[in-house]
């Protein structure tokens, strides 16, 4: 999203992370480690600055 101008590219690479970690939860790739899923929780500004950026980035992008 990056590279699409969605997200700063810095941004992009700072939830990076997030999102492999999601995959793994929802995946069951590995076992959980409660205390990296503590950790992420307590990164909810993240999450919350990235539904505005998408949400501004759609707005822009949407029918005039």
């Amino acid at each position: 999203m990056g590279e699409l101008g969605v997200l700063p590219v810095d941004f992009s690479q700072r939830l990076a992370p997030i999102a492999g970690f999601r995959n793994i939860l929802v995946h069951e790739y590995i076992s959980v480690d409660w205390d990296q899923v503590y950790e992420n929780l307590q990164r909810l500004e993240d999450l919350d600055r990235f539904r505005e950026l998408v949400r501004l980035w759609m707005n822009n992008k949407g029918p005039a």
